[in-house]
């Protein structure tokens, strides 16, 4: 089954089928296969393959298994590539479980200015 997962992945990557990618990364994490799973998508990005999404998946998968280093990293890309509210909210809650939350103020009050944010709020 991980095999077939992650042969099923590598093909959504390549075809860039949204759907495919999360609901596989999804499979692949709920059986605990948060390593392979971001290997493979780090193999993707090396190659050339990018999706908006995938800088997220990756901090996420990482901050999973506490690797709060390399999750920070991801998320800070997804930042800037994407200007991901989602990877904001994250990145805060790796700073808040690293002991910054000064960070994660900072990085909350940064969310905030966002326009998504803002129009959600006003509402």
């Amino acid at each position: 089954m991980r095999d077939e997962l992650l042969n099923r992945l590598k093909i959504a990557l390549e075809t860039n089928n949204l759907t495919d990618i999360n609901e596989t990364i999804k499979s692949l994490c709920n059986l605990n296969l948060y390593k392979d799973t971001a290997i493979c998508l780090e193999n993707a990005i090396n190659s050339g393959i990018k999706n908006n999404n995938m800088y997220f998946q990756l901090g996420t998968i990482y901050g999973q298994i506490g690797d709060y280093s390399k999750s920070e990293e991801y998320f800070k890309e997804s930042i800037k590539e994407n200007n991901d509210w989602r990877a904001y909210i994250n990145l805060a809650m790796n700073y808040i479980h690293n002991g910054k939350i000064e960070k994660a103020i900072e990085t909350l009050n940064e969310a905030a200015e966002l326009p998504v944010i803002k129009n959600f709020v006003s509402n």
